[in-house]
């Protein structure tokens, strides 16, 4: 049995469907996985998503080296540059807001590093991550995220009775607000949520919108949310993501443009008809052989079990 640590990620609504994600996916072929909140097997894998102070890191470490016979795995989330994580690539005070708040980026930095020494391996969901991490030399799966069996595709209110033009969902950035507001500017019907809200509203909202859009957390932020991303190809949701500097295994499935003017201009033209979005891309997604769920998981309970 695999013991999917959580308890560092309450009240586990904007994780959601990156836990969702592993355990569906383990499942799927024929895995055992289930979800402690705090609990530690002593004899067992243990999977925790990145995310502890230091004190809650120290814990994990007596744990890992009380038990010798047991594993720890980290799923990474945040890009770790030189001076820690920074995702939004933004400048740190004391002062800032959620992606500039440097007390909390250090601490959250310090309870990963001190995690390190007792790691058995770590997880990437997302390519932008590799690099940063490298320089820690352990092992390493990188878990594509893919079409799984059985996903229950999101229902959607006919089109005549969509009354959402745009909708966001996710932290909002001063940078993000100031997309949303010029949206509203030319007329068009803006709705976001916050990435806490539970996905039965999530879900609600999304049936009443028409498109869906993937916002920088910056100005310079230089990755694409491929969590979003991927949720958006499950549901067969028409979208347009503000382009970056970085480039993935979903790219060839995602709608892109330059943000700015041309990204609001692409909104625009999507929803008066201007253009007509490539709906083709969500079964090019489903059906590409790359992405082929039982050879994914099965990899990934390997990786699991063979350290």
């Amino acid at each position: 049995m695999i013991n999917f640590i959580i308890g560092n990620h309450s009240p586990y609504l904007a994780t959601e469907d990156a836990f969702e994600y592993v355990v569906a996916g383990v499942r799927s072929v024929g895995g055992l996985i289930s979800y402690s909140i705090d609990d530690y097997a002593t004899e067992g894998v243990n999977i925790i998503m990145e995310r502890r102070t230091v004190e809650q890191a120290k814990n994990l470490v007596s744990l890992r080296q009380r038990f010798p016979k047991s594993k720890l795995y980290v799923i990474a989330t945040e890009i770790l540059t030189g001076t820690g994580f920074n995702s939004a690539n933004t400048v740190h005070t004391d002062d800032g807001s959620h992606y500039s708040n440097a007390p909390y980026w250090a601490e959250r930095t310090n309870g990963f590093l001190t995690l390190v020494p007792c790691i058995d391996g770590l997880i990437f969901l997302a390519e932008s991550l590799f690099e940063g991490y490298r320089r820690l030399n352990l092992p390493s799966y990188y878990l594509p995220l893919v079409a799984l069996p059985d996903y229950p595709i999101l229902g959607r209110l006919p089109v005549e009775l969509r009354d959402i033009d745009v909708f966001f969902s996710g932290a909002m950035t001063e940078y993000r607000a100031h997309v949303m507001e010029t949206l509203r500017e030319e007329g068009l019907r803006v709705f976001s949520q916050l990435a806490k809200t539970p996905s039965y509203l999530r879900n609600h909202f999304l049936a009443r919108s028409k498109f869906a859009i993937g916002l920088r957390l910056g100005p310079d932020t230089q990755f694409t949310s491929k969590q979003r991303a991927h949720y958006y190809l499950l549901n067969r949701i028409p979208h347009l993501f503000e382009s970056t500097p970085d480039h993935t295994d979903l790219h060839p499935y995602i709608e892109f443009a330059a943000p700015g003017d041309e990204f609001v201009e692409r909104c625009f033209e999507f929803l008066n008809g201007v253009r007509v979005f490539p709906e083709h891309v969500f079964d090019d997604f489903r059906h590409n052989p790359q992405f082929d769920h039982v050879s994914v998981f099965r990899g990934f309970l390997q990786f699991l079990r063979s350290r």
